[in-house]
């Protein structure tokens, strides 16, 4: 089975750590010979700034083969291209209480115009840095819309990974609920069309994006090969692995984090999974 490796969250921090740590996961990956695929931010807070702090190092993890794709346009609210899928509310329920509370604004807001105007800004920054346009996006926290799908059409992006395959199990990760220990996946383990064409390859979750404490370390790696299992399991030789990962959450529990990804990468050795970068992916599709 294909797999590709995806990190949210580059360009995002005008916090030079946060350039620090996305450096040492670009040579952790190139240590284990896995090229990533990282969402990019294009226009966050202080952008001048964080542009400024960020391009070398962006281009350098380009020049080394690992790729970049577009995530939002600010990344200042999960409810800047839609509202996430149902299901994370109950880990993160402050984004469905300020879109009810605000149901008004954000139908304004996720218009298909607005959208597809927000999405032109992200693609012409991009264009800007990279030299090229993007093929994939990702929403800032899986949140999305119909609209979406249309504005992402309408700027010649013909793929998105922006559903979750089994958020409650990443509300386990978060709350410690056992019963949200379970496999309940929201959505197919393959790729779909959502209308009018844009293909959807959903995403398996970060585990760790609450960090990694050490006496959960057995506990969370069953759970990544019990999860995974499951993906592979029900998606057969259609399915992709979009692995989910956030590059601040890794470097919080560096050593402990990087143990347990080599073990995976071992672990699917085993399963015969082979990594690409999106951009292969998508155009091996083409």
């Amino acid at each position: 089975m294909l797999a590709i490796f995806t990190n949210d969250d580059a360009g995002v921090s005008t916090d030079p750590q946060a350039v620090a740590g996305f450096r040492q996961v670009i040579e952790w990956l190139n240590e284990v010979g896995v090229r990533g695929t990282f969402f990019w931010v294009p226009r966050p807070a202080q952008y001048a700034e964080a542009h400024e702090l960020w391009r070398d190092t962006l281009l350098w993890a380009r020049d080394l083969g690992h790729d970049f794709q577009l995530h939002g346009l600010t990344h200042g609210s999960c409810l800047e291209f839609g509202l996430p899928q149902p299901s994370t509310r109950r880990a993160n329920p402050r984004p469905f209480e300020e879109y009810e509370a605000n149901r008004e604004r954000y139908e304004e807001a996720h218009s298909a115009a607005r959208l597809t105007e927000r999405l032109r800004q992200g693609c012409e920054a991009y264009e800007s840095l990279f030299g090229e346009r993007p093929l994939v996006f990702r929403a800032p926290c899986f949140g999305v819309c119909a609209n979406l799908y249309h504005a992402l059409a309408d700027v010649g992006i013909s793929c998105s990974s922006s559903r979750g395959v089994n958020p409650t199990m990443t509300a386990y990760t978060l709350t410690g609920d056992e019963s949200l220990h379970r496999w309940q996946p929201d959505y197919p383990c393959v790729p779909w069309i959502e209308p009018p064409g844009v293909v959807e390859v959903p995403c398996m979750e970060d585990y760790i994006i609450g960090t990694l404490p050490p006496e959960q370390y057995q506990e969370r790696l069953a759970l990544f090969k019990s999860e995974y299992s499951n993906f592979m399991e029900q998606a057969g030789e259609e399915g992709v692995i979009i692995f989910g990962s956030h590059y601040r959450a890794m470097t919080a529990s560096w050593d402990s984090v990087r143990r347990l990804y080599e073990e995976l990468l071992a672990w699917f050795a085993e399963q015969r999974v082979e990594w690409l970068t999106f951009k292969e992916y998508i155009l091996a599709r083409a």
